[in-house]
């Protein structure tokens, strides 16, 4: 009688795996994905091709593309994370809002670390820091040493 109820239970729970397995994504039900940067930027584009790909691999499923650009990508990362947490809003985005922003804003709309959870990385990209030809300093080193010095008078970009 033992072994019977044990092999019920497995069957049963293999059989509500698969089931749960096959719930998502509903084909009825559109994904949206919010990129927190403008159309035509480069973070814009490699979501827009990766997420070709993922609807591919989910065998077409519609996804709709939302930019909500501003504050340095604050914006769509504070849309996606007031969204309900059931895999229906992802979040595609660059550096900035889990980087630079936290050491930038002081308030942002949402706690990057907490309020959101990775899924995936799509690509990265390299940086480098670079100054006029004709500037004095030269190496990392040195540009720190003059941005102690010079607290709040030196400037930096970033593509993020």
């Amino acid at each position: 009688m033992m072994r019977f109820a044990v092999a019920l239970v497995a069957g049963l729970m293999a059989l509500s795996a698969q089931a749960y397995a096959q719930s998502y994504p509903n084909p009825a039900r559109s994904i949206r994905v919010i990129v927190p940067y403008g159309p035509g930027q480069a973070t814009d584009l490699m979501c827009r091709a990766f997420i070709e790909a993922l609807k591919t691999a989910l065998n077409h499923q519609t996804m709709v593309i939302e930019n909500r650009p501003g504050a340095g990508g604050n914006i769509g990362g504070a849309e996606a994370a007031k969204s309900a947490p059931d895999g229906y809003t992802l979040l595609c985005t660059g550096n900035a809002t889990h980087i630079g922003n936290p050491f930038l804003y002081a308030n942002m709309g949402f706690e990057p670390m907490t309020d959101l959870v990775p899924i995936n990385a799509i690509a990265g990209t390299g940086y480098a820091v670079m100054v006029g030809a004709r500037h004095k300093d030269k190496t990392i080193a040195q540009i720190i040493a003059e941005a102690k010095a010079k607290p709040g008078q030196l400037t930096a970009k970033s593509p993020d």
